[in-house]
């Protein structure tokens, strides 16, 4: 009987367990299933410790990209970043391979982040967040890598975004929704163009910089993983992610804006940021939102549809109006 093609396969933990104990050398390895999202996730436990095993769709993450985000946490590494580092089997390699019924999957073993996630952070561990950040992109600053990474332009945040959405908004009949999204993003667009974007420093942004990517330890010391949509832009783009954490935090605005300044004051102490970029902080968070609204859609068969829907739409338009109130006049 010939195999009926195959979109999105599911390997087996205890297989990838075996897998693990003979390519890397490590004793007594328990995988488990943990979720699948950006990637299939599977938390190991060993002899030697405690790991994480992603194992990525080609559809997402390409075997260059991939190799991308492990030459920016080895530099990170170096540069005592402390992130989730990938781990080398016993032949040196950090990328491995594995021939699924839809083709070729890749996957790499992270050591674990000590400590865990405060999803509901406190003062002190929003200063402790802000310096992190800082200190991250003091390295990642006018960074190359030799690998290709998501570009974040105005181009593959707005109008790729707006173009490739639009269908998921005529299904649902919402047009008059996305009608408004337009002109949001028109008005945002114009509002950017003024700002002087050449001041903007760039460099490897991690692009999801929220609470629940990051473990803190009993000391307070962070340690960053999940670097998915790591890629080359403004590195403003990180704290505009915070701000959107914020706008899911805090309903309050006055709460939101005292969070968010303190954040930006625990930043600058350590790095500066231009005028024109804290400015420009309203519209990366609308294109932050814009541009995930595009990977959900884009991904709904693969693991979105569990909340991709009508009503996930409306409060999208919802977070944009409140994350735009809070933002807007505050710099």
């Amino acid at each position: 009987m010939t195999i009926f093609p195959t979109h999105y396969s599911t390997l087996s933990a205890p297989a990838l367990g075996t897998f693990i104990e003979q390519r890397y050398g490590i004793s007594a390895v328990q995988c488990r299933y943990k979720l699948r999202g950006v990637s299939d996730t599977y938390h190991v436990q060993s002899e030697a410790g405690e790991f994480i095993l992603k194992i990525f769709r080609s559809k997402h993450r390409n075997q260059e990209e991939l190799l991308g985000e492990i030459a920016l946490l080895e530099y990170l590494t170096e540069n005592e970043i402390q992130v989730a580092s990938p781990v080398s089997d016993l032949s040196g390699n950090t990328l491995q391979s594995f021939q699924a019924i839809e083709g070729i999957r890749h996957g790499i073993l992270y050591q674990f982040a000590p400590g865990s996630p405060i999803i509901e952070q406190n003062d002190e561990q929003i200063i402790q967040s802000a310096q992190y950040l800082a200190r991250l992109h003091q390295k990642t600053e006018k960074l190359v890598l030799s690998y290709n990474r998501q570009a974040y332009t105005i181009n593959t945040l707005l109008h790729e975004p707006l173009h490739a959405i639009r269908p998921a908004y005529a299904y649902f009949n919402l047009m008059d929704i996305y009608h408004q999204l337009e002109t949001t993003a028109a008005k945002q667009l114009e509002t950017l163009d003024k700002l002087n974007t050449s001041t903007f420093s760039t460099g490897y942004c991690h692009y999801d910089f929220m609470p629940k990517n990051w473990h803190h330890n009993q000391q307070g010391t962070i340690t960053l993983f999940d670097f998915d949509f790591a890629g080359y832009g403004w590195l403003l783009n990180d704290i505009a992610s915070y701000g959107i954490y914020l706008s899911l935090l805090s309903p309050h605005k006055d709460d939101a804006q005292r969070r968010l300044l303190l954040f930006i004051d625990a930043y600058t102490k350590i790095r500066a940021l231009h005028p024109d970029e804290l400015k420009a902080l309203p519209q990366l968070g609308f294109l932050f939102i814009l541009f995930y609204l595009k990977y959900q859609y884009e991904n709904f068969e693969d693991h979105t549809n569990v909340y991709f829907g009508p009503r996930f739409l409306r409060e999208r338009m919802k977070q944009i109006e409140y994350y735009l109130s809070f933002t807007e006049g505050l710099f």
